[in-house]
């Protein structure tokens, strides 16, 4: 399937955008999109009911795809009948999987979205995602879904050459004259994140120049970039893109029957510098919440020390803020069960207080460096303990 277009630049093929399943045929870089209705015969018919919220999560991410011990990308089945039990018998109470939305780049770890209503294709159809999804209802478990509502995938970066995953080592001396290993977000480090430059070109698979614009779902010119993940970045303040946004969170709590989601990259979102910023790196304490990354000849800086006018002023992105409390208020409104997971490492405040009170309406909030920073006091004795954070 394909929407055939007129444009002033030229005719133009594109997905449909609302596009409920696409395939790679053998051969083929392009995608296909697909009218995805078997028989009624084939369709599966959920048998479960979902799990009650429980009081505590006890989550267990895992990426379908590179969950099988042989070297193939896995099944949805195989999950279900192999993956499933096993997370059950370790004690978890919920399973939180990555890479569902379909993307054409798999070296993305499914961060790089294409078809945003469509489960990955690479895995199985999506009568197989539900079955597994229905048997982990059996087994008892919650299925919270990675959602990436945050950038989408443009075309390879120009780094000179370099790629910023091969700068993932540094080592940098802090003001006491000590050397400590930069503490980085996962959401700066991971592979899919960091390594843009073998990021495919995805103008003929989902949403980049959908009507030959670079402005039909995102900011045009530079606001609509995000450098460092060479992706495009939505704009929130559009009717039609909170109407494709969240239908998308909907869509996949109605039909799919996931009990809750996971928000990719929220930080990016929040602040017009995605939290970023191109700064000297002299004096950083390594006591601060400071990230650093060296980058092609600059240095990038993430600081956010707690202070107020950093989180509410000119480098907020409201129209996001206001996309994040709308998806919130809509999931717990609709689905009163559902969780919300926001992905932030800026300490946003009231991010996790209900909407109706004036917060952002997560239910919890992943900090990426907090585990950092456990393993980083296991290692000290007692006695340093003490003195470095009592």
């Amino acid at each position: 399937m394909a929407i055939h277009m007129d444009t002033p630049s030229g005719i133009k093929d594109s997905i449909p955008a609302w596009i409920e399943f696409s395939v790679q045929a053998p051969g083929e870089i392009p995608y296909n999109g697909i009218y995805y209705d078997p028989p009624e015969e084939e369709k599966y018919v959920f048998q479960h009911p979902q799990p009650k919220k429980p009081k505590s999560l006890r989550i267990y991410e895992a990426h379908v795809g590179m969950s099988s011990t042989e070297p193939v990308v896995n099944t949805y089945a195989n999950f279900r009948d192999d993956v499933l039990p096993r997370i059950k018998r370790l004690g978890y109470n919920a399973v939180q999987i990555m890479a569902i939305q379909e993307h054409s780049y798999y070296g993305s770890f499914g961060y790089h979205v294409t078809n945003f209503f469509a489960p990955s294709s690479r895995c199985g159809t999506p009568d197989d995602l539900k079955s597994l999804i229905d048997k982990a209802h059996e087994l008892g478990l919650l299925v919270l879904m990675d959602i990436v509502h945050s950038h989408y995938p443009y075309k390879e970066s120009d780094l000179g050459g370099t790629p910023l995953c091969h700068l993932f080592d540094l080592l940098v001396e802090d003001s006491i004259n000590s050397l400590f290993l930069v503490i980085f977000p996962i959401y700066l480090l991971t592979p899919n994140i960091l390594c843009t430059s073998h990021a495919s070109n995805n103008v003929l698979d989902g949403l980049n120049m959908f009507d030959g614009t670079d402005s039909h779902y995102f900011h045009s010119g530079s606001r609509g970039y995000h450098w460092m993940w060479d992706s495009r970045l939505f704009n929130y303040g559009s009717w039609e893109v909170l109407r494709f946004l969240l239908s998308n969170a909907r869509w996949w709590l109605d039909e799919y029957k996931f009990d809750g989601f996971r928000f990719d990259g929220v930080t990016s979102m929040m602040y017009t510098h995605h939290g970023l910023q191109v700064l000297s790196m002299e004096g950083f304490s390594s006591r601060r919440y400071t990230y650093v990354l060296a980058c092609v000849k600059k240095h990038v800086v993430v600081e956010f020390t707690g202070n107020y006018n950093e989180y509410f002023g000119y480098a907020t992105d409201v129209d996001a803020m206001v996309y994040l409390m709308l998806v919130n208020d809509l999931i717990h409104g609709l689905f009163p069960e559902a969780v919300t997971i926001g992905e932030d490492v800026s300490g946003m405040p009231a991010f996790c207080i209900p909407v109706q009170d004036g917060g952002v309406g997560f239910d919890y909030r992943l900090h990426m460096a907090i585990a950092d920073k456990w393993i980083e006091l296991l290692k000290l004795s007692s006695v340093k303990m003490n003195l470095t954070y009592g």
